[in-house]
């Protein structure tokens, strides 16, 4: 169970790096100072390259965050049930079902 705690986390983080390297490019504007000289649909380039990067591309990373979080979740719900079906039985003292109709 640790491995998917571990896993997520891991994800988690992950994710975290993503979001702050694409919402913080502001200082891409200072290694390229001619970025401030250009225009795009009569808008500064670096006002329309932060809505893009931090909306646009954000978006899909997200989603991929979130379809990899909700697999760990899956993982994590089954492996909790398990553990709480066999702490019942051994409780109970009652053995394991083999599958079927009961």
């Amino acid at each position: 169970m640790e491995k998917v705690y571990k896993k997520e986390c891991y994800t988690t983080l992950g994710a975290f790096i993503v979001v702050v390297a694409l919402t913080h490019i502001f200082p891409i504007y200072f290694l390229f100072p001619g970025l401030m000289n250009i225009y795009v649909f009569g808008f500064p380039a670096h006002y329309l390259l932060t809505l893009v990067v931090g909306w646009l591309v954000l978006m899909p990373a997200f989603w991929i965050y979130i379809q990899i979080s909700e697999k760990i979740d899956r993982e994590i719900t089954d492996l909790s049930t398990r553990a709480a079906e066999l702490e019942d039985m051994q409780r109970h003292g009652t053995a394991p079902a083999k599958g079927g109709a009961e």
